[in-house]
């Protein structure tokens, strides 16, 4: 029997997300945001500063109820230090930022950290899937910051007692921050996109994707993962042509 020849799976992979990207209907970011993840923790650590964050918990698709409904539209990454909250939307093209999902950036930014928590409860309460809001609050009760906060609501068997138990609430709350990880923040001509300057004039964060590609620790990297991903990650920048 002829022996198959061996292929790369990891070259495989990122080669078709860096071709299929360029197709009108494929949302990379949904399938790229797994690899960002992995490495978020260094990310946010060597790009962000004053002081530079060491992240314990990271919760992929954060709820933000809605102001009319006890739906939820979510935010890609919430990432929790021992003081501090960081709200992330990852974009792999900046034009696809909305006017509603920014408003729900700058909401979240000026909000309050009970009354964000109380919504969750409040769309546990509504939801036929309450189960997986109970392991959104183990999965928080966990990190640092809100160790054993929801030591009732985490054991709770059903639905129809989620509303009777409480939550020991933050007398002083602790910080909210923003940040968009985008492609870049100029045009072709090095000019400052416009949703970039009005991201950064409501006091949300940018990186790039140029800074994660120069952290030091990534340049001098051995990781054949990191290192094939910050190739494609240099393409989706269109840096390299």
């Amino acid at each position: 029997m002829c022996q198959p020849e061996p292929i790369d799976k990891i070259d495989e992979l990122f080669n078709k997300l860096d071709n299929w990207r360029k197709l009108p209907k494929y949302a990379l970011e949904r399938r790229a945001d797994i690899f960002f993840a992995i490495y978020l923790k260094e990310i946010l650590n060597k790009c962000l500063k004053n002081p530079k964050p060491v992240i314990d918990r990271i919760i992929p698709e954060f709820p933000i109820k809605s102001a009319v409904t006890n739906h939820s539209c979510n935010i890609d990454y919430l990432c929790l230090s021992k003081e501090k909250l960081y709200f992330i939307e990852l974009k792999t093209d900046i034009k696809s930022i909305n006017k509603d999902q920014y408003k729900r950036m700058k909401d979240v930014k000026s909000a309050s950290i009970n009354e964000l928590i109380d919504d969750i409860k409040t769309i546990t309460e509504n939801s036929t899937q309450w189960e997986k809001y109970v392991c959104l609050f183990k999965l928080l009760n966990k990190a640092e910051l809100f160790k054993g906060r929801f030591s009732e609501i985490i054991n709770i068997e059903s639905k129809s007692k989620i509303k009777e138990v409480t939550w020991n609430k933050f007398k002083e709350e602790p910080d909210i921050e923003c940040i968009y990880i985008i492609p870049k923040e100029t045009d072709e001509k090095g000019k400052e996109l416009k949703m970039v300057t009005d991201i950064k004039n409501d006091e949300i964060k940018v990186i790039t994707f140029k800074k994660i590609i120069g952290i030091d620790k990534f340049i001098n990297t051995r990781d054949t993962f990191l290192i094939r991903f910050l190739g494609s990650l240099s393409k989706w920048a269109n840096l390299n042509k």
